[in-house]
């Protein structure tokens, strides 16, 4: 159940505005109102629906669940040293949200596509978990063309990656174009999808992730959000 109560600094401090002791000034500044009128009381307990900072209604109170297009090149890292990051493609406001924001299903620097994100911390361990066996779709290039042995491979539920003492799950790979594939995988092992091509003696040229679990990329465009609905488990 939400909790409706909190006080009124940290409301605004968790969604990211200000520190609890920044919030104090922006409620000495009128700057906060509570049903449309100035608080000056920053321990009040409130629903966060009653709540304008700068008369704009708080920014998500309840939590963040979104999508990303992630170009290439962009690291899912929050490190600053390995920029440029996802992160920084993101409002200002949600990278300062408390819990902070984090990616479900981390996309190496090479590969693009759908990212998922949130800072409610329940669903991080839903979607992240590898008992939940989330769908997942990538368009592959390769380098070479693909064969129906590959396709054979793949589906089999014996390909055995190097390293690796359990062989990968049956996945389904759909030819499109000689060099070009679907591949629909129920796992998220190290770069897993990289490892299968290379293991048949295939190198990925580009690698994009279409769907993830229940969503879909459509026709979001590189670097552009989405706002998706809370899953309900």
């Amino acid at each position: 159940m939400k909790q409706r109560l909190k006080r009124l600094d940290q409301w605004i401090a968790n969604c990211g505005y200000a520190s609890r002791s920044e919030v104090k000034k922006m409620i000495k500044q009128e700057r906060v109102l509570v049903d449309g009128k100035p608080s000056k009381d920053p321990s009040l307990r409130v629903e966060p629906e009653r709540i304008t900072v700068d008369n704009q209604s708080l920014d998500h109170p309840w939590g963040l669940f979104f999508m990303l297009n992630k170009p290439v090149g962009y690291s899912c890292s929050k490190s600053e040293k390995e920029s440029p990051i996802v992160f920084e493609l993101l409002p200002l406001l949600w990278n300062r949200r408390h819990p902070s924001i984090n990616c479900i299903g981390r996309l190496d620097r090479d590969t693009s596509g759908l990212l998922l994100f949130t800072d409610i911390t329940f669903l991080i361990h839903k979607l992240s978990s590898p008992k939940t066996g989330l769908r997942k779709v990538y368009e592959v290039r390769t380098d070479l063309p693909v064969s129906e042995e590959v396709v054979d491979i793949f589906s089999s539920g014996t390909l055995m990656l190097d390293g690796e003492s359990k062989p990968c799950s049956p996945a389904k790979l759909e030819i499109i174009d000689k060099n070009f594939v679907k591949i629909t995988i129920f796992e998220g092992r190290f770069h897993q999808v990289r490892r299968m091509f290379e293991k048949v003696g295939l190198k990925v040229i580009s690698l994009h992730r279409t769907d993830f679990g229940d969503w879909s990329l459509g026709d979001l465009k590189e670097g552009e959000i989405k706002i998706l609905e809370c899953p309900v488990f």
